[in-house]
């Protein structure tokens, strides 16, 4: 990634802690800071931006799952691509994604309303309508 193009914005945090300092400290002030934790979403200048996404420490939101999903993928091919073609077929038709269900019949204009969501619902005996 190009230093020059890391913007000031919202970074989510991949290394296990940052003490973000509160802004407008002077150096006689107690130090005061913000603790973030992996995982979180730390709004950072662009100062900070740089500094952190060279190190590795905040990716865009999202770009970490991101790069866990494609590790699995690939993790996933490889141990496939190990496998007999028989254990493999028997595995990868477990993945295929299932039938959707057939549409519901269109509902009768003449039935009640209060029948077409509870069929249990019966008029009355001797209510006449």
């Amino acid at each position: 990634m190009d230093v020059n193009s890391i913007t000031a914005g919202d970074y989510e945090l991949v290394a296990e802690l940052y003490d973000q300092p509160a802004a407008g400290l002077k150096p006689s002030d107690p130090f005061d800071f913000t603790r973030y934790k992996k995982g979180d979403v730390v709004t950072l200048s662009v100062t900070e931006a740089k500094r952190l996404v060279t190190a590795g420490a905040v990716v865009k939101p999202g770009e970490a799952e991101k790069m866990r999903a494609q590790a699995m993928a690939t993790s996933m091919q490889a141990h496939l691509t190990a496998l007999p073609d028989e254990v493999r077929g028997e595995i990868l038709a477990t993945f295929q994604p299932p039938e959707p269900p057939e549409p519901a019949a269109p509902a009768d204009p003449q039935t009640p309303v209060e029948q077409q969501y509870n069929p249990a619902a019966t008029p009355a005996a001797g209510v006449k309508k």
